[in-house]
């Protein structure tokens, strides 16, 4: 992974920087996040994760979380809430927040694996396969889970006002959930 350094206008090798952390090879896993500071964050498989980002000399800082209890050996479904706070679901079915400064904070953890995520207004909502998880970003306290047993979720989105999530189903088609109201209604059948 290389990241462009506007300071000095070159490219720098990122890996090469995490692996004088330790002095490990590292390799690079599947989540790669760029928050609203630039701040870059990149799992690494089998450590975990690592921040990246740029003092006001332009040098390469990073909040390293590797080995760290809560975020586990790799992560997955990096995001940001509007607050900047970065969300993560670890490899052992926890979600967990990383405060913009760096503080760690586990949620909670879920029956199974979550499959997908998505922010609806002041709420992080997670599904596995057969419930949906609302997760306040303020107080990063689990606000409420509701099962769905319609059919196994695969993908959630969000509308533009944070009300409804539409939930993506393997087999059943679209559905809208209703965050305030907790309301599961059917909007089309079949394969999409």
């Amino acid at each position: 992974i290389y990241r462009f350094n506007r300071k000095n206008e070159t490219f720098e090798d990122v890996c090469e920087y995490v692996e004088q952390l330790h002095g490990l090879s590292y390799r690079v896993g599947q989540v790669l996040c760029c928050n609203h500071t630039d701040r870059v964050w990149v799992e690494y498989v089998g450590f975990g994760l690592v921040g990246f980002y740029n003092d006001s000399e332009g040098n390469i800082l990073c909040y390293n979380l590797v080995g760290h209890p809560d975020v586990g050996t790799s992560a997955s479904l990096l995001s940001e809430d509007s607050e900047g706070n970065l969300w993560a679901v670890s490899n052992q079915n926890s979600i967990i927040r990383i405060a913009p400064d760096g503080v760690v904070s586990k949620v909670g953890d879920t029956e199974g694996p979550i499959k997908a995520h998505t922010q609806a207004g002041s709420r992080m909502v997670y599904a596995t396969d057969n419930s949906l998880l609302l997760v306040d970003t303020q107080s990063a306290q689990v606000v409420r889970t509701t099962p769905f047993h319609y059919d196994t979720i695969t993908t959630l989105a969000a509308s533009s006002d944070g009300e409804r999530v539409y939930v993506g189903t393997l087999r059943s088609g679209l559905w809208g959930y209703d965050v305030a109201t907790e309301k599961v209604e059917y909007f089309h059948r079949g394969a999409l």
